[in-house]
C-alpha cells in the first residue's frame, strides 16, 4: 500500500468515527478570523440566490427580536451576529459562517407568536456559538483531500464536487448532535429573555398539524433541522430543569407586533401561503 493511499484510508476511517470526526475537525478547523473572511464570500453567494427584504419595518422587527435573543444568551459567539430577512416562502432560517443569520419571510408568516419566531432565532444562534458551519466545512475539506489522495491528481473534478457538497451540507443540513447543541443554547436563552421555551415544540407541532411533514415549505425546515421525538423530549426536559412550568399563560408569547409584521409582509406581496 502506498503512503498516499494509506493516508487517505486513515482519513476516511476517521471521518466515519465520532471521535475521529472530532480529530478531523480540529485538524482542519479554520480560525474565527478566517471564518469572518469566508463569511463575506458565502454572503455574496447567498445574496445572489435570495432577494433581501429591505423594508425597515420588517427588518427592524426581526433584528429587535434577534437582539433580545443575543442580549439574553448565556453563551457568547466568537464574532458579531447580524440578522437579515430574505423573500422566500419556505419555512426556514439558516446561519452562514461568520455569524450572519438569514430568516425566510415564510418562517415569519408561519409563526403563531413571537416566542416561536424567537425560538428559531435562538436555535440558529446556537449553531453560531458552536461554529457548526465551520466544523462541517472542516469535514468537507478533509473529504476533498481524502478523495484527492485516493484517486490521484486526475480526480480534481471529483474532489471539487465533494468540496461543493460539503459546503452545501454545512449551510443546510445539521446532524442530530448539532441540533441538540443548538437547542442547549436556545432553551436557556428563551427563558432568560422571558419567552416560553416550549415555543420550540409548539412551532414544530403546529406546522406538522397544519401542513404535514412535507407541505407548506415545511420539508426544508425539517430536512435542515430534524424535529425528532428525542429532540422534542430533550427541549421539554431542559425547560423542566430550568423550572419553567408547563403553562403557556405564565410565559411570554406576544402576538400583536408579529401580526402587524405579517400584515406588512402581505402589503409587500410577501404573504406566502395562507395561514
Amino acid at each position: 500500500m502506498t503512503l498516499r493511499r494509506g493516508l487517505a484510508l486513515c482519513l476516511v476511517a476517521l471521518l466515519g468515527l465520532t471521535s475521529g470526526c472530532a480529530i478531523v475537525e480540529e485538524a482542519f478547523m479554520i480560525s474565527p478570523e478566517q471564518e469572518l473572511g469566508l463569511m463575506q464570500q458565502v454572503r455574496a453567494e447567498v445574496e445572489k440566490k435570495y432577494t433581501l427584504v429591505r423594508d425597515p419595518v420588517v427588518v427592524d422587527y426581526v433584528r429587535q427580536v434577534g437582539g433580545r435573543v443575543l442580549a439574553h444568551a448565556p453563551d457568547r459567539a466568537a464574532f458579531p451576529v447580524e440578522f437579515s430577512v430574505v423573500a422566500d416562502d419556505s419555512i426556514n432560517a439558516f446561519a452562514i459562517p461568520g455569524g450572519r443569520i438569514y430568516v425566510h419571510t415564510g418562517l415569519i408568516n408561519a409563526a403563531d407568536d413571537e416566542a416561536e419566531l424567537a425560538s428559531v432565532l435562538a436555535h440558529e444562534y446556537g449553531h453560531v456559538v458552536y461554529r457548526h458551519t465551520a466544523r462541517h466545512l472542516a469535514r468537507g475539506q478533509a473529504a476533498q483531500i481524502g478523495v484527492g489522495l485516493l484517486l490521484g491528481p486526475e480526480s480534481s473534478q471529483v474532489a471539487q464536487l465533494v468540496a461543493n457538497l460539503g459546503a452545501y451540507g454545512a449551510l443546510q443540513h445539521f446532524g442530530r448532535e448539532d441540533e441538540l447543541e443548538a437547542d442547549s443554547v436556545a432553551v436557556p436563552t428563551l427563558v432568560r429573555a422571558g419567552y416560553d421555551p416550549r415555543a420550540m415544540i409548539s412551532f414544530f407541532q403546529t406546522m406538522k398539524s397544519r401542513h404535514g411533514d412535507s407541505g407548506g415549505g415545511l420539508a426544508l425546515l425539517l430536512s435542515s433541522h430534524p424535529a425528532t421525538e428525542d429532540r422534542i423530549a430533550r427541549v421539554a426536559a431542559q425547560a423542566d430543569a430550568l423550572g419553567v412550568p408547563d403553562a403557556p399563560d405564565i410565559r411570554r408569547r406576544p402576538v400583536t407586533e408579529l401580526r402587524q409584521i405579517q400584515a406588512r409582509l402581505g402589503q409587500l406581496g410577501l404573504a406566502g401561503s395562507p395561514r
